[in-house]
């Protein structure tokens, strides 16, 4: 389990789900391998779901989407060892 606490310094904005109001940001689910990341991407595809495709970031890769209270989901595969 990896808990990230971030501060930000700019005002949440009026809508009722923002990553910058007080409260839930996103959730991620770990996920092993590219090829599950790849069958999630087309999961959600099959699924009617709109998302980032798989996204590269300095320690790895995610999908983000959205459930239908526009809180931000995401699949993350962890590529840098912390």
């Amino acid at each position: 389990m990896l808990l990230g606490l971030i501060r930000h310094t700019e005002q949440a904005d009026d809508s009722p789900v923002s990553p910058r109001r007080i409260g839930l940001d996103h959730l991620s689910f770990a996920i092993d391998t590219v090829e599950e990341m790849r069958a999630q991407a087309q999961k959600l595809d099959d699924l009617g779901i709109t998302h980032t495709g798989i996204v590269e970031h300095p320690t790895g890769d995610a999908i983000a989407f959205h459930d239908p209270d526009g809180i931000q989901l995401e699949f993350y595969r962890l590529t840098v060892q912390t």
